[in-house]
């Protein structure tokens, strides 16, 4: 039997409510004008959102073994990672854009929405659902985009980023505000930062509520094991819908079925089906569950940067840039000696020109110096 990471036998509570937006979301009855502006963009897959109540048997079995030290799960005595690609086939959300900066202030156009609709400054979920409500008559293009913008927020509220008072974080409003630009941003990492932050802070300071998306983490359990008998259950499209049609492990047998696990029933990485190459960048499908574990998600989109930047042999001076800004990121990095060599191979393997060349390898080579490795 695993020896528990977390002796304590803590009660473990979550203010992600998936339930409660497949309530909400039946009980407004969406129209095809609504349905048609949310499938222009990354949240799509929401349309099709299932039943879903969130076990806390399992919610405790599994937030006991997590080890805050190298941000994994321990099963069994083995470390089983949850990264951003996981968030992206379950949910069927891309990797492929721009990072989100969680530190970004609202501008002018963003404080006049968010006055219009939240005037006490807080993104409540009430005041959310009151003001999808609102708009749910109005099939005008400009109302459309409003009730658009306001159903994700409500996804953010109730699912990707739930939080203890049931308020959206406001830099969140920004990107919401421009529904040109929703489907150039990197969601699933940004979605894996906050649920990691959130369980890593709830395990350190012993608090009760661990939030974000951990609805997730019934569904990524079930890839990563291999089930006997076989699996019957079809693939289905977000992975998630494959789980909740198939049925879940039932909530009394979580902690006896996840003890009896043995290392062979363990798959250390999902692998992206033809249907789900488009989700992940090239670099994401390649590289190793032990590099990625360890790397933070920010230093491998700057990879991926370098590869795309080969692909178009455009001026490289932005990338370059970019690359050593975020030098720093080293100190961040656990068994620097076994990454800097696997880096070292990958940035080979690129076969970027000269230039990049000489910059990769002396970004390596400085974190080589600087490391901590005695």
């Amino acid at each position: 039997m695993d020896e528990l990471v977390q002796s304590k036998n803590y009660d473990y509570n979550t203010r992600c409510t998936p339930l409660k937006f497949f309530n909400f979301i039946n009980q407004i009855n969406l129209k095809d004008e609504h349905k048609k502006a949310i499938s222009t963009t990354p949240f799509k897959e929401f349309l099709r959102f299932p039943r879903l109540a969130i076990q806390r048997t399992f919610l405790n079995t599994i937030i006991r073994r997590w080890d805050n030290e190298t941000k994994s799960f321990i099963i069994r005595g083995n470390r089983l990672f949850i990264k951003p690609q996981d968030i992206a086939l379950i949910l069927r959300l891309s990797m492929n854009g721009e990072s989100l900066d969680m530190k970004k202030k609202l501008d002018v156009c963003d404080e006049k929405f968010k006055n219009k609709y939240f005037p006490n400054a807080l993104i409540l979920r009430n005041l959310i659902e009151e003001n999808i409500k609102r708009w749910m008559e109005e099939t005008l293009d400009e109302c459309l985009a409003n009730f658009t913008k306001l159903f994700i927020l409500y996804i953010f509220n109730t699912i990707l980023f739930s939080t203890s008072n049931h308020v959206t974080p406001k830099f969140l409003l920004h990107y919401v505000n421009n529904l040109e630009k929703l489907n150039s941003y990197d969601w699933a990492t940004t979605v894996y930062e906050f649920l990691v932050r959130s369980i890593s802070k709830c395990v350190e300071e012993k608090k009760s509520y661990v939030n974000r998306c951990v609805m997730i983490l019934e569904a990524w359990l079930q890839e990563h094991i291999i089930h006997q008998p076989m699996l019957t259950t079809k693939m289905m499209y977000p992975r998630l819908l494959r789980w909740v049609e198939g049925g879940y492990q039932h909530a009394n047998t979580h902690r006896k079925y996840i003890d009896n696990l043995i290392y062979t029933q363990v798959i250390e990485e999902i692998k992206p089906t033809y249907e789900e190459r488009n989700l992940l960048p090239p670099l994401a499908s390649n590289i190793t569950q032990e590099t990625c574990s360890r790397l933070e998600p920010k230093f491998l989109n700057i990879i991926e940067k370098l590869m795309i930047q080969n692909k178009k042999n455009e001026d490289n001076s932005e990338y370059r840039e970019l690359l050593m800004e975020n030098k720093e990121l080293r100190d961040k990095i656990v068994d620097k000696e076994i990454i800097i060599q696997r880096l070292s191979d990958e940035v080979k393997e690129l076969k970027i020109n000269r230039d990049w060349e000489a910059t990769s390898c002396e970004i390596i080579k400085d974190m080589q110096v600087n490391s901590d490795i005695p």
